[in-house]
């Protein structure tokens, strides 16, 4: 058996360079180094290049400046606006008052659902919310509104993101 003391000495002499021949020592010389850096160079500069050609590829469309695009985009988010209002009111709070969009709304990724900051008036105190179409509401600030207890809808106000309003009966 050895002792603690013989065993540290062996483990030390198995992983030291010096306990090694000369001639088992391999030292690379100062150009595998620099072939071996540029190499990663060029790996992790094609990587990123590659990386900012799909994603051109996939905002292209998105980054055209095309108006009548932009006026459908536009006329969509405000059908959603809508949409989100009265789903919020009939799924989630019937005393709701008024909604506000602060945003238009948008699709924070790909396959995500559509959404849009609002400020929801609920027995005269105002929540933030997010809200869309099939997404539960969230409230970013955690302040949540008590449930709700008036069992007839209220005419509710929507304000869409554009300044425009509509009250729904």
């Amino acid at each position: 058996m050895t002792t603690a003391e013989e065993f540290m000495k062996i483990a030390n002499q198995a992983y030291s360079v010096d306990a090694l021949p000369r001639s088992k020592v391999r030292h690379r010389s100062d150009s595998s180094m620099r072939g071996r850096l540029g190499a990663r160079v060029y790996r992790v500069v094609g990587v990123l290049a590659a990386s900012a050609v799909m994603v051109m590829a996939f905002t292209g469309c998105s980054m055209s400046g095309d108006d009548v695009g932009e006026k459908m985009k536009h006329e969509g988010n405000l059908a959603l606006q809508r949409e989100a209002a009265l789903e919020f009111r009939e799924e989630w709070q019937p005393d709701v008052e008024s909604i506000r969009f602060t945003n238009e709304g948008l699709r924070p990724g790909f396959g995500s659902a559509w959404g849009a900051n609002a400020v929801a008036t609920i027995g005269g105190r105002e929540y933030q919310v997010i809200i869309g179409p099939g997404l539960g509401p969230g409230f970013p600030t955690g302040d949540v509104p008590p449930e709700a207890i008036v069992a007839n809808a209220t005419p509710l106000k929507i304000i869409f993101s554009d300044g425009t309003s509509e009250v729904i009966r």
